[in-house]
């Protein structure tokens, strides 16, 4: 396949930019293994988290802060000899032996990515941000336009993904178009405005890929 020749004589050179930013840390991280006693499978995570809070007080004061995930906590505290609690959940008592096994190392693996992408999830819950999907929206700073019976809420998206050596978030700015109509107005109208021998099924193909929301 014949290429075309790259050009020369006048080129000139621009600088472009995009709404990636790096992410750097300086703070160590450190993971530690988690061991139960009886054994709890993988597979029960949320029956994990539940004792996990429940011990809760007891691991701040020992680990300060801490995050558990996939039957491993991570604190910025280093902790060297074993940890053991005990918890009773469902009539049954369970010891916990909590030691440490490393740090993470930061933008060199998956488990690393998974941790920060958690991380930047719960800050965003933090700003008391609305989740739709995978996006966050401000529905404080939402403006309403009340002859159309709408209202706009400002919000972004975010990712983070491994580019070479370093962590990238990827900011976006994003808007949600709320309808201030319920879902059973939409029905009723849909009912009265319908001709199709088969109201149920026209139905269920207008509201098809829409969200409601509860309040």
């Amino acid at each position: 396949m014949d290429l075309p020749s790259r050009p020369y004589g006048n080129v000139t050179s621009m600088i472009c930019k995009a709404n990636y930013f790096k992410f750097e840390t300086t703070a160590k991280i450190f993971k530690y293994n988690v061991k139960i006693d009886p054994e709890v499978s993988e597979n029960q995570m949320k029956f994990f988290m539940k004792m996990i809070n429940k011990l809760r007080p007891q691991l701040a004061e020992r680990l300060k802060f801490f995050y558990p995930q996939n039957f491993l906590l991570y604190s910025p505290e280093a902790v060297n000899d074993d940890m053991v609690f005990s918890v009773e959940e469902e009539n049954r008592k369970y010891e916990f032996t909590v030691s440490i096994a490393g740090f993470l190392s930061i933008g060199q693996d998956k488990e690393s990515l998974n941790f920060f992408g958690r991380f930047f999830k719960i800050l965003q819950q933090k700003l008391r941000l609305q989740q739709i999907g995978r996006k966050y929206f401000d529905p404080k700073e939402g403006k309403a336009f009340k002859d159309l019976r709408l209202e706009v809420w400002p919000g972004f998206a975010t990712s983070l993904n491994n580019y070479g050596p370093n962590f990238l978030v990827n900011v976006d700015t994003s808007y949600k178009i709320l309808r201030e109509d319920s879902a059973l107005d939409v029905i009723q109208d849909l009912v009265k405005t319908n001709s199709a021998s088969d109201t149920q099924m026209f139905i269920e193909n207008q509201l098809a890929n829409t969200t409601v929301m509860t309040k």
